[in-house]
């Protein structure tokens, strides 16, 4: 025969009581049982003909895509490098932020639920380097003091000389140079070097490039020297009328040109084998994982939030006065989390609890005598009630249907109960995920405490206040199920 009040609060609690788990909860739940574990190492990089950041953990040589809200597991903890880092090309940034962990989160609410229960029992439990300003113009080239028994006899061949020197650092020669040293590391790179190998053979390019720079002024002040110098001791009238119209030439500003080209590029140079260029800054496979983060330590109460940003460089050279510069453009970015490796995840929601104990009932009745005395009445039918619980979902790799342990609290007024079991955690069943649980449940539940059955009293009032809940929890079982509509 079917139970009308126990059927109305079944029906109550699937319409109420049963109180869907967050979203947010939820995908945790999955995503967390699905996330990859990093042992050591998160190797980024940036596709361009995709227009993506990939990554691929420790040694993996398969990138992938990130996907939205990405999420690692590490037992230790992790760096993030980038694969094959040019920084002559690329600049790669990792920010960090620590924010709680949702699995300690979840157990702070757990252990607040079963709180409440002991207090119902008890109550009152490099971009570029720049040229710095205002540089003092280098000295004058020397004059060379020609000798009385030289007669200067080629004004031609000393000018081309002179030209020869500076026009071999102009404007174009010098991008042809410079816009080649990128990709010298990135052949590097493919030749099988290792990062600190492959910019090490940038910075000689780019240190080659330095000395002949510094040939070309010494021999250009050496050449300019004779052209001065001859444009007073020259034998012959009309050449040295040409030296002396060559000498009006200011030749400084030029000179100071090539002097700051070459003060840029010897400190280009030294920053990238200072930063670069040591063997602790790279890892990986033959060392060409450049560690662009530091330590990622994520803790069970902390976990961290990662941002990687990926901004292209080009190297520019002026036109007019060929100073080297740096284009930023901004190549895109990721945002994923580590956390701390567990076999358990937890996820906290409300479900609806179908428990076994009965709570006697008392009440009054007459003796003999025509006296008012204690009666027990029929016991309450078995709990329906609503409880906070957290589910310990293992990470177990059985697909939709996942074991988990379960702790629960039922703070209610009248049945307070600390819930433990296991079942079943379900997933992807249409709009939602159904998790089905059971196990043994300790109850405390008010019961007499001075007065006994067929004791005189003058009323209700006094077994009411009589009423204290009982000292050992009544063990009994349960059925829970937990449902996201």
């Amino acid at each position: 025969m079917h139970n009308p009040s126990l059927l109305a609060s079944l029906r109550a609690s699937a319409l109420s009581a049963v109180i869907a788990m967050s979203p947010v909860a939820i995908a945790q739940t999955r995503q967390f049982l699905d996330a990859p574990v990093v042992k050591s190492q998160l190797r980024v990089r940036w596709n361009a003909s995709l227009k993506s950041m990939q990554w691929a953990a420790d040694n993996d040589a398969t990138f992938r895509a990130f996907p939205p809200n990405a999420l690692f597991l590490t037992k230790r903890s992790i760096y993030v490098v980038y694969r094959r880092l040019n920084p002559l090309s690329t600049q790669a940034t990792v920010t960090t932020s620590a924010v709680a962990d949702p699995a300690y989160t979840n157990i702070i609410t757990l252990l607040n639920a079963l709180t409440s229960v002991a207090n119902t029992v008890v109550p009152g439990l490099p971009s570029g380097t720049a040229t710095p300003a205002n540089q003092a113009p280098p000295p004058p080239p020397p004059r060379v003091v020609i000798a009385a028994a030289e007669i200067c006899p080629d004004p031609a061949s000393d000018i081309a000389n002179f030209r020869a020197d500076v026009d071999a650092d102009s404007p174009a020669n010098v991008a042809k140079i410079v816009l080649g040293w990128p990709g010298t590391i990135d052949a590097a790179f493919t030749t099988g070097l290792s990062g600190p190998q492959s910019i090490g053979a940038g910075v000689k390019a780019i240190n080659d490039f330095g000395a002949t720079l510094g040939t070309h002024l010494n021999d250009a002040k050496k050449h300019w020297g004779v052209i001065t110098g001859c444009a007073t001791t020259a034998t012959d009238a009309t050449k040295r009328a040409i030296y002396q119209a060559v000498s009006l030439y200011d030749p400084n500003p030029r000179m100071q040109q090539i002097t700051a080209l070459k003060t840029t590029v010897t400190s280009l140079a030294d920053s990238l084998l200072k930063q670069f260029g040591a063997s602790e800054q790279w890892t990986g496979p033959n060392s060409t994982d450049y560690v662009i983060s530091a330590e990622v330590v994520p803790t069970f109460a902390v976990m961290q939030n990662l941002t990687t940003k990926v901004v292209n460089l080009t190297l520019k050279v002026d036109d007019t006065t060929s100073a080297l510069s740096t284009e930023q453009q901004a190549a895109g970015s990721t945002t994923f989390s580590v956390r701390e490796y567990s076999t358990l995840t937890t996820e906290i929601g409300v479900g609806a609890v179908f428990g076994s104990i009965k709570q006697p009932t008392y009440g009054t009745s007459t003796n003999a005598a025509g006296q008012m005395i204690v009666a027990k009445k029929a016991d309450t039918a078995p709990s329906v009630n609503g409880a906070v619980l957290a589910n310990f979902v293992c990470r177990c790799g059985t697909g939709l249907l996942v074991p988990m342990v379960q702790v629960g609290a039922l703070a209610s007024k009248d049945l307070p109960s600390i819930l433990v079991g296991g079942g079943l955690r379900l997933f992807g069943l249409g709009k939602g995920d159904i998790a089905i649980g059971g196990g043994a449940m300790a109850s405390w539940y008010k019961d007499l405490n001075k007065l006994k059955v067929g004791d005189v009293v003058t009323g209700t009032n006094d077994i009411n206040s009589d009423l204290k809940f009982i000292s050992r929890p009544k063990i009994g079982g349960y059925v829970t199920i937990q449902y996201k509509f």
